[in-house]
């Protein structure tokens, strides 16, 4: 948990003290909005189910891929150095884990605080064919997030609500914006995003009036978001 807490506090001071930096040369005041999309994904959660009163005795682990429904980022960018922007704002995703022997789970719908700095290397005059390249490193908070979930599909069919706890996840990625005058650009990105720690939940197993059945359950995804999108000035 020490550690968990020291790798937060390490990217928020990041973000912090960048914000609050100062503005380079080439620096205009404005701020930009942004939204980009989900165009593809790779997607996977590293996760464990037990029943409470057995222990690690009713505990199996499992890893499930991730599919992408939609996802939209929005919200603004500024500049705080010369060549490194930051970003603030949020995400919602809707997503469904692929069903596994025993699980099955519905469609949810998730959303995302994030802040990220991005650093174009070369220089923001440098491109290839027209495309500025760029560094990204990202900071994101999910809150509860409820995971439909039916425990023995086509045998007890037995809905399971499970309210996953909030938890932080990072990011790094790289990607290429394009002007495309009157203030507009063009971006392609890829992120590779992990969680610091698992997402928790605690539910019960209502098999019978007077059958239930605690279970615990932890989930921690992972894996690389492609977006596609838009950054203007105002």
């Amino acid at each position: 948990m020490r550690a968990t807490f020291h790798r937060i506090s390490t990217l928020a001071s990041l973000l912090l003290g960048a914000c609050a930096g100062p503005v380079g040369a080439r620096q205009s005041p404005d701020v930009r909005p942004y939204m980009l999309l989900d165009i593809g994904e790779s997607m996977h959660a590293d996760s464990r189910m037990e029943i409470a009163d057995l222990g690690a005795a009713g505990a199996f682990d499992f890893e499930t891929a991730i599919e992408g429904r939609w996802g939209l980022a929005a919200g603004v960018e500024f500049d705080v150095f010369e060549n490194v922007d930051a970003r603030v704002g949020w995400i919602v995703r809707r997503l469904r884990a692929l069903d596994i022997e025993g699980l099955a789970f519905e469609p949810m719908t998730q959303v995302e605080a994030m802040g990220a700095l991005l650093w174009e290397p070369m220089g923001r005059e440098t491109t290839f064919g027209g495309w500025v390249p760029h560094l990204e490193l990202r900071l994101g908070l999910v809150p509860h997030t409820r995971i439909p979930t039916i425990f023995g599909p086509g045998t007890a069919d037995i809905p399971l609500k499970v309210d996953a706890s909030s938890y932080w996840k990072w990011g790094l990625g790289a990607g290429l914006s394009r002007p495309m005058g009157s203030g507009l650009r063009f971006e392609l990105g890829a992120i590779y995003e992990e969680a610091f720690d698992p997402a928790e939940a605690d539910s019960v197993l209502v098999i019978g009036p007077n059958f239930q059945v605690p279970t615990h359950s932890e989930f921690s995804p992972r894996g690389w978001i492609f977006t596609g999108g838009f950054i203007w000035s105002l």
